[in-house]
């Protein structure tokens, strides 16, 4: 399927995707990571009570970072 042969064995996460990660990819990534965050701070800032309004956007951060971050982990 891929020819690694060429590759040192440290590398970083944008070589063990499949995809080109560009910065576009970059910048979208980034952009779902900071308007979950900034949703998040106007929810607590607007003094909700509720825990559960929360977590929609914690669990969109925390996939979003999953998908960025877990292949570097995983593969060795």
């Amino acid at each position: 399927m891929w020819d690694w042969s060429g590759y040192s064995r440290v590398r970083g996460v944008i070589d063990y995707l499949p995809i080109n990660f560009n910065t576009l990819t970059m910048s979208f990534f980034l952009g779902v990571i900071l308007s979950g965050l900034i949703e998040i701070d106007k929810q607590i800032t607007n003094k909700v009570k509720s825990i559960k309004s929360i977590i929609p956007y914690l669990i969109g951060i925390l996939l979003t970072a999953g998908v960025y971050f877990l292949p570097s982990l995983t593969i060795r």
